[in-house]
């Protein structure tokens, strides 16, 4: 092994000890542990819709990865899911039907680019940056104001234009009028 190489392995071989006991606090404060162990969520997903014949959401699909054998793998993966099917009832009930995966960001809470309870597996739809919303907001705006404005010039030679074909009809009459007053034949208009 040349120099560099081991002195990053010992530096390494130093610091596993405490990253390993970073880690296990870490789990230790997890309150919703998921079944999976290092298996993809996106392989179980897949079986479980080809199974079902459907998409599954987020609430469908919660209780095949927190439940082995029919017990829940912590006390509070049972109660976030009674919190789920609640919110869903009550959004039903009161007429405004939240999306089952609303339902399951209403408990679960919402981190970018991560679905809470379903570790590094399938990842939220991405959703445009607070910069990027309110420039494309400003834009829509603008642009809104600018259909307003040209609708408003449009009418308005509309209006006009109604006004000429009235003279000009009014001007066919006088002269339809005057040439049979003179027994004049109309010229013959192209």
């Amino acid at each position: 092994m040349n120099g560099f190489k081991y002195a990053v392995h010992i530096s390494n071989e130093k610091r596993r000890p405490l990253q390993c006991e970073i880690n296990r606090n870490n789990r230790s404060k997890l309150s919703v542990l998921h079944n999976q162990g290092s298996r993809a969520f996106v392989t179980l997903l897949n079986e479980l819709e080809e199974k079902a014949g459907k998409q599954l959401d987020k609430i469908e699909f919660f209780p095949p990865t927190h439940c082995t054998d029919g017990k829940w793998t912590t006390s509070e993966c049972e109660v976030r899911y009674k919190s789920m099917l609640n919110v869903q009832a009550k959004s039903i009930a009161e007429g405004n039907s939240m999306t089952p995966n609303k339902c399951y960001d209403e408990v679960m809470g919402v981190k970018s680019g991560y679905d809470k309870g379903f570790g590094y597996g399938p990842k939220p739809p991405r959703t445009a940056s607070s910069a990027s919303t309110r420039k494309l907001e400003e834009a829509l705006k603008d642009s809104q104001i600018e259909n307003t404005r040209l609708k408003e010039r449009l009418g308005a030679a509309e209006t006009q234009l109604d006004e000429l074909n009235a003279r000009m009809a009014n001007q066919d009459k006088i002269l339809q009028m005057i040439l049979s007053q003179q027994n004049l034949q109309p010229p013959i208009s192209h």
